[in-house]
């Protein structure tokens, strides 16, 4: 729920802050200021301005040392909600890193959500159904019809691979889920846009690094809300939030583009 801060007694948020200490940090929220869980906000941190991620807001003020505020609101509204400081504290344990950290990695860092991804002049929506061959439409069935969580698809390039990957989609799509697309490459990721694009059309977003921040925000920001249902990017789209997720692609899975160093 939202908060104003509105009386006299102090409320404060605890929020993670992008450096390697693996802890939340308590500031007092001033008032008349809007803050919700799930929000940026900027913080003095050890004398630098700093971006912080909100996680908790209370009325428990600390003791045995003076609080600061928070310096200004970035958000309108919250990007994020529990499940991904939940995989941010999975993320942080498995890999040696704060949460902070991952918070920084996994979020885009627009200020604003207004600036969307034009199409270039050549893509069309045509909302074409592709028509799967006997093979490829067993191996759909076998998919959803499997208590699996997890299926690979082996296969060379060209052999089909894709048009399974469509139907699933299209299938949690039409029962109101939501689907990640990851690829290894951004190359990678304008190719598959555009065949997708031509299936799905605005229901889709791109996420990758080459677009603008304020870019990457709205389309995180649509696909958070349910506005899109289906989301091609590269590896950190893999943190991206939506209603209802239903599936995750992971196309050429064997691609070292996936890891970092």
């Amino acid at each position: 729920m939202p908060y104003k801060h509105r009386g006299a007694s102090s409320l404060f948020a605890e929020v993670f802050v992008n450096t390697p200490v693996d802890r939340s940090f308590t500031y007092r929220i001033p008032q008349g200021i809007h803050v919700e869980p799930g929000m940026r906000v900027t913080v003095n941190f050890s004398g630098r301005n700093m971006t912080a991620y909100v996680s908790r807001i209370h009325s428990d003020e600390p003791d045995g040392f003076e609080v600061k505020e928070i310096t200004g609101v970035i958000d309108q509204e919250p990007l994020f909600d529990k499940r991904l400081i939940d995989l941010a504290a999975y993320v942080a344990d498995s890999y040696i890193s704060s949460r902070g950290e991952v918070f920084g990695k996994a979020l885009p860092s627009g200020k604003s959500s207004k600036s969307r991804y034009k199409l270039p002049d050549s893509f069309e929506a045509t909302l074409e159904d592709p028509q799967l061959t006997p093979e490829q439409e067993a191996v759909f069935n076998n998919i959803l019809s499997s208590s699996m969580k997890a299926h690979l698809l082996f296969g060379i390039t060209g052999s089909g691979k894709t048009e399974v990957y469509v139907k699933i989609a299209r299938h949690m799509m039409n029962q109101g889920r939501s689907v990640i697309f990851l690829v290894p490459e951004i190359g990678i990721s304008s190719q598959i846009f555009e065949r997708l694009y031509r299936v799905f059309g605005d229901q889709l977003v791109l996420y990758h690094s080459q677009l603008t921040v304020n870019q990457r925000l709205n389309n995180w920001m649509k696909f958070y809300k349910g506005e899109a249902k289906i989301a091609v990017g590269t590896r950190s789209s893999v943190f991206m939030q939506c209603p209802d997720l239903g599936l995750i692609v992971v196309d050429e899975e064997q691609d070292s583009s996936y890891k970092e160093q």
